[in-house]
């Protein structure tokens, strides 16, 4: 399921260049096991392909199978939103 990521809050409070990119693009997630990075595919603004975006070690996630309308996905490092297309 496609997803628009919605909000990226980094918990440093610094937005860096790739997640300005990646903000409000097509996403869908392709790893989001707690402990572990986590991996997104991204459609950047840029090119009319998926790019895979690899996360910090992800502490909770929403569960995804089910294709929920939205899904937090909280890393060490930061905090994502996605919200169903």
């Amino acid at each position: 399921m496609s997803y628009i990521i919605t909000s990226i809050i980094p918990k440093d409070g610094i937005l860096r260049e790739v997640h300005e990119e990646m903000l409000y693009q097509q996403a869908y997630i392709v790893e989001a096991e707690p402990g572990l990075p986590g991996v997104l595919k991204v459609l950047p603004p840029y090119d009319d392909r998926y790019h895979a975006f690899r996360t910090s070690p992800i502490v909770r996630c929403t569960p995804w199978f089910d294709e929920p309308s939205t899904i937090i996905m909280e890393t060490e490092n930061t905090t994502y939103t996605l919200d169903n297309l």
